[in-house]
């Protein structure tokens, strides 16, 4: 599966938001997608190396597209919210170039953008969403009425500048009165975006194997080596993204069979603290 089919694919999971007619039951064909799905670089006081972006039409009709960019922060439900551009914020300082284009059928068009301070920059992460917005053609008097949509999907930056400063701490225990979930408190005091991903593998308590043998276990069945049948339930967990200097809780539910005992064994990564605990967690009657 090619780049341009996965993210065709995954549109819903990425920064994506979309205007759609209400039609029951109606699932709108996707009719562009866009690689790369997000920017992590560095940039200087002149603004660094020119980027690029790839947009390619999947539908077999000419797509005309518009671009525009936008300051941008997280909720905290970890969803992408606009925000008042400043003198400062990196969506004043992007150029992007064509603004408008129109693609051939089933073809691709790459965008260029860079970015071009317009004052010296203070060390830290700046960031800034590309939006690449479909523009429909005008309906024709005579047209019957149908489902009419356009996609605009966001493809967020984070640029930084200066050193880097990683430092990021997270924990997880039970966060509730009857133990039956898990929450993982997430601190960034760096100064970079950090994000949480991994897995975790849940085991009745009875037949836990110890912490060693279950981070064994999940990472071979990441990598298709278990060749007995499981033992534990394997999740992939949600990917979570924590600005600088914030906090956050998360809270994980883990789905357990029956009421009992359980135990959840975590393997991730949040910046450049692992997160391996061992958590108890209970089903109650």
């Amino acid at each position: 599966m090619n780049t341009f089919t996965r993210l065709a694919i995954l549109l819903g999971a990425a920064i994506l938001a979309k205007t759609i007619a209400p039609l029951a039951h109606a699932e709108p064909q996707a009719r562009l997608a866009v690689s790369p799905e997000r920017y992590t670089i560095d940039f200087d006081e002149r603004g660094g190396r020119t980027q690029s972006l790839m947009i390619k039409n999947l539908s077999d009709e000419p797509l005309t597209v518009k671009l525009s960019v936008a300051n941008w922060d997280l909720d905290e439900q970890n969803r992408v919210k606009e925000i008042p551009p400043a003198e400062d914020s990196l969506d004043q300082w992007l150029v992007v170039n064509p603004l408008q284009v129109t693609i051939p059928p089933d073809s691709p068009q790459t965008i260029r953008w860079a970015i071009l301070p317009r004052k010296q920059p203070v060390p830290g992460e700046y960031r800034a969403l590309i939006y690449v917005e479909e523009v429909l053609p005008e309906r024709a008097p005579q047209a019957n009425a149908s489902l009419r949509f356009n996609m605009r999907m966001g493809i967020p930056i984070y640029a930084h500048f200066g050193e880097e400063v990683v430092d990021t701490v997270a924990l997880a225990r039970t966060n509730n009165d009857d133990d039956s979930a898990v929450s993982i408190a997430l601190q960034n005091k760096g100064n970079s975006h950090a994000r949480l991903q991994g897995r975790y593998g849940i085991w009745p308590s009875a037949e836990f194997p110890g912490r060693e043998k279950a981070l064994a276990a999940l990472r071979n069945t990441r990598k298709g080596r278990n060749e007995k049948e499981q033992a534990f339930t394997d999740v992939a967990m949600h990917d979570v993204v924590l600005l600088p200097d914030n906090i956050r809780y998360v809270t994980v539910n883990p789905d357990l069979p029956r009421s009992g005992e359980y135990t959840v064994q975590f393997d991730a990564n949040f910046g450049d603290e692992q997160l391996q605990d061992t958590v108890i967690v209970r089903q109650p009657d």
